[in-house]
């Protein structure tokens, strides 16, 4: 074994020498390579020399440090070590580093790097030393002028405090998992990521710590605690999750399945040179799905307010409002003009997609918490807006605003062009939809998935209605008559759907074309028999994208 690890470390070095990181870095992905300080050492030092991406550089600082722990002494690990920290904004630890270097004939490059990272640390009188050093090794750099200025600028002002008041000592620790700290108790050095030891914030510090370092959490438009409930399914603790989720989301088995997922383009997992993404979305399914079944009712945040609320409109705005403020203390009534309450949830989306026992599990959620919602009722026809407004506190509207945006070409009041949505809602609601023999969708995001997907299943009654009656959505896609095609102006870089979405297409026998804009409908005797259509070429993104 040792002999093959020698090979190893003897091949990858010179792969190293040869500027062939990536070759080193697969070789060197070994069982030993945590344990070993010299196999270490060469995937820091291969990282670093690959590039400047977010995954090399957190991968570099990895392997240095555990290389340093593991007794190595390399003056070119310490210099990785300093320089990865200061690109990830940890300018104290970098500091740190930089000065250890640099009081060994360091370089005026390590000279000024160790005063930016002093500068950066809120400590100018140090930066300045440094940068002074720095700039007499070589008088004519502008940059070193530069921040030397800015040292002596902050300096005169006082900077900021390396020490900031604390209620406490703290009794210092090796962090981990066994490591306990108080809450709303401030850290105790200037340098240190966050501001808080534990507990809620709303400093900027924090706020960008958060964006910084859990990417996923910041593109959620819920902000969810992803690293919580991740860490929960992990010690197999769906319930948990899936009440982590309930938290922010109020739908967590619905967006498990119908969720854009801007968190996963956005996951640390997912940059350059650390492999895929974490699976986030299907984790949140998999915690609803796994979890035990009864419904979850989060208790009260507050007591009654005696506060009454109507919300108009039973789709997911208007749920979650209602869900939210029950959970404050108020008492709230949702009207709905539908027969069943959840919007397009129910109306837009395919039940192949998001099967309706979820939706009616998670809306009987927010029912236990009090709300009440009436079903059948049009404001405006049943109840008027003024009643609504005079029996309550606040009147929330959030009916939607379903309109449809037809393309103004030729033939566009021809018969046998529907929107999407119109379609969708039909086929959802009533449980059929009129298809033709041959259908042509327009469009490349989720209202043109779930229009083809859908009008492909229809497709059975083209060959024998009474055989898919009511179970449209079950049909095996064989016994489809339809021909559906996908026609979309721009490339399939360009189309917002989720992935799978064209692998699905592709298995279901829907065709796809790209590149390609209708230009007007074709008819004979006033129906609509073709779609006209051009190529197009991909330019520069103009107003629309």
């Amino acid at each position: 074994m040792r002999e093959s690890l020698n090979s190893i470390k003897l091949q990858a070095r010179s792969l190293i020498n040869a500027g062939r990181p990536d070759d080193a870095i697969e070789m060197l992905r070994v069982p030993e390579s945590c344990d070993d300080a010299d196999l270490c050492a060469l995937l820091a030092e291969a990282y670093y020399v690959r590039g400047d991406t977010k995954g090399d550089v957190y991968s570099s600082h990895f392997f240095a440090c555990r290389a340093l722990e593991l007794g190595s002494d390399s003056r070119a690990l310490k210099a990785i070590n300093a320089i990865a920290a200061f690109r990830k904004e940890q300018y104290m630890d970098a500091a740190i580093a930089l000065h250890e270097l640099g009081e060994t004939g360091a370089s005026v490059q390590t000279q000024y790097l160790c005063g930016l990272a002093y500068l950066y640390s809120s400590q100018p009188d140090e930066a300045i030393a440094w940068l002074e050093r720095a700039l007499k090794a070589d008088p004519d750099n502008p940059h070193f002028a530069d921040a030397l200025c800015k040292a002596q600028e902050a300096a005169k002002h006082g900077g900021a405090p390396l020490l900031v008041p604390a209620p406490a000592p703290v009794t210092p620790t090796l962090g981990g998992v066994d490591d306990t700290r108080p809450v709303d108790t401030p850290t105790p050095y200037a340098h240190c990521a966050l501001t808080k030891q534990a507990g809620v914030s709303s400093h900027a510090k924090d706020i960008h710590w958060l964006a910084e370092n859990i990417p996923c959490q910041k593109a959620c438009p819920a902000h969810t605690d992803i690293p919580g409930y991740l860490s929960a399914i992990y010690t197999g603790d769906d319930d948990r999750a899936y009440r982590i989720n309930l938290e922010d989301n109020v739908f967590p088995a619905v967006l498990g399945r119908v969720c854009a997922r801007p968190c996963e383009p956005e996951c640390r997992h997912g940059w350059d040179g650390l492999g895929n993404s974490v699976a986030i979305c299907f984790s949140k399914r998999a915690a609803a799905d796994l979890k035990d079944k009864p419904p979850v009712v989060l208790k009260p945040l507050f007591e009654k307010s005696g506060k009454k609320v109507a919300i108009v409109g039973s789709g997911v705005a208007g749920l979650t409002t209602a869900r939210n403020l029950a959970w404050y203390g108020h008492t709230v009534t949702v009207y709905e003009k539908h027969t069943v309450a959840g919007g397009m949830m129910n109306q837009g989306i395919p039940v192949f997609r998001l099967p309706r026992e979820h939706i009616e599990r998670e809306i009987e959620q927010i029912e236990r918490m009090g709300v009440t919602i009436q079903c059948g009722v049009e404001i405006g026809n049943d109840i008027m807006l003024a009643d609504l407004l005079e029996a309550n506190d606040a009147v929330v509207m959030a009916a939607g605003t379903l309109r449809p945006n037809m393309l103004d070409l030729p033939g566009k009041e021809l018969s046998g062009i529907r929107h999407g949505l119109d379609f969708l809602l039909e086929a959802n609601t009533k449980g059929e939809a009129d298809v033709p023999e041959k259908v042509v969708v327009i469009g490349g995001g989720f209202t043109a998935m779930d229009c083809a997907r859908t009008a492909k299943r229809l497709g059975a009654r083209l060959v024998d209605a009474a055989a898919v009656e009511g179970a449209w959505h079950d049909v095996a896609l064989t016994q489809s008559a339809a021909d559906v095609n996908v026609l979309y102006r721009r490339s399939v870089d360009e189309m917002l759907v989720t992935p799978g979405e064209l692998e699905a297409l592709e298995h279901e026998g829907i065709g796809m074309r790209i590149l390609i804009s209708p230009v007007a409908y074709l008819a004979e005797e006033g129906r609509l028999t073709g779609v006209r259509f051009v190529r197009n070429e991909l330019g520069e993104p103009d107003a629309s994208g």
